[in-house]
């Protein structure tokens, strides 16, 4: 949910400042909603990946006594 409503928000940034360079709704929105989907995309894959990573986890022992 909260990759989500981010890109929510990016969506409407994105929107916003395509719209103020064309002035063109159609082009705006045709960019906002393909940036939306790919970088949700991108983002879910980049979690997926980086739970792999055990890059600065702290490794916990096999077993305590």
């Amino acid at each position: 949910m909260k990759a989500l409503t981010w890109r929510l928000i990016g969506l409407g940034f994105t929107f916003g400042a395509m719209w103020l360079l064309t002035r063109r709704l159609d082009l705006a929105a045709g960019v906002g909603v393909a940036d939306f989907f790919v970088r949700l995309v991108a983002y879910y894959v980049h979690e997926r990946v980086w739970n792999r990573v055990s890059l600065g986890r702290v490794q916990e022992p096999e077993y305590e006594i």
